[in-house]
């Protein structure tokens, strides 16, 4: 049997976090040199840096907030990821939300161009980065939006939840 190194799994792919208070912030990637850099930096230890992504190890207390990535199909191309590599993953995957909408019954109020995100009109995301946490939101929104201007990058959607 396998073990799993839950350091490398983030923590809502095996757990709940019960916060009361999430942030989702759809981000664009202005450079693929910038992208790699935020990513790096939110991976790196470095809680003095930039927030950390938080991985699905046991806590001994409750952390301040906890942070995740989703990668968009745009979002790794938009990285540099090799065309050979993004075959691999599903073709829904690839081709994103907007082009299966009819067949997954989005249309009419639903349909891609009424969406506040990933409508077709607008911006193409990279990622979309959630922050939970019971207080203190507003301190980590900061510290990650600086993250972004250093590196080229923009935050172009918020949904607080």
């Amino acid at each position: 049997m396998t073990t799993l190194d839950l350091t490398d799994i983030q923590g809502n792919i095996l757990r709940g976090y019960r916060a009361p208070n999430v942030r989702h912030l759809a981000v664009v990637f202005g450079t693929a040199d910038g992208g790699r850099e935020i990513i790096s930096a939110l991976v790196s230890g470095d809680e003095k840096a930039a927030p950390q992504i938080t991985n699905a190890s046991t806590w001994e207390t409750t952390p301040e907030y906890c942070l995740n990535i989703g990668l968009t199909a745009p979002g790794l191309q938009a990285l540099g990821l090799p065309d050979a590599w993004m075959k691999l993953f599903p073709t829904s995957f690839q081709l994103g939300p907007t082009r299966k909408a009819n067949a997954l019954g989005d249309s009419g109020s639903s349909a891609p161009e009424n969406w506040s995100l990933g409508n077709p009109a607008g911006p193409e995301v990279h990622a979309i980065l959630s922050v939970y946490a019971d207080k203190g939101i507003d301190r980590q929104t900061a510290r990650l939006q600086s993250l972004f201007t250093r590196n080229d990058a923009q935050c172009v959607y918020q949904q607080d939840g």
